[in-house]
């Protein structure tokens, strides 16, 4: 359970942080990743501190964490894919720099859902 716990403590910082990223600078990363609304990256970093606090709040509550990480790592693993999506298809014409932005990021929540689900299948197989 401490594993799991610490992958989604990691997950939690991860996604604050990159939330918190995206609200601060703003105008500096719509250039560095030629996008011209700022509600969307203001529309998923308010989204992604919402999602870092649900976690911190599962985290403290194993009885609902055991039940929803596989929420959790659901929720990871289709973040991933629409990342994949919008790398290989770059509908909305992003910057090299913003493909290498949003390829890292799915990178590590590829990683930390990879992690989530081997702690709870771990977690499982010692309850039986």
């Amino acid at each position: 359970m401490k594993n799991l716990k610490t992958t989604l403590g990691a997950n939690a910082a991860f996604s604050a942080s990159t939330g918190l990223l995206q609200l601060i600078f703003t105008k500096e990363l719509l250039t560095v990743m030629a996008l011209e609304e700022p509600i969307i990256l203001q529309s998923i970093g308010a989204g992604l501190l919402i999602f870092s606090l649900y976690l911190a709040y599962l985290i403290m509550r194993p009885i609902q964490l055991l039940k929803e990480t596989r929420v959790i790592v659901a929720m990871d693993f289709a973040w991933v894919f629409g990342s994949f999506i919008l790398v290989v298809w770059n509908p909305f014409y992003l910057a090299t720099a913003g493909l290498w932005i949003l390829s890292f990021a799915a990178l590590v929540v590829l990683l930390l859902a990879l992690l989530q689900l081997k702690f709870l299948k771990e977690h499982n197989k010692k309850a039986l």
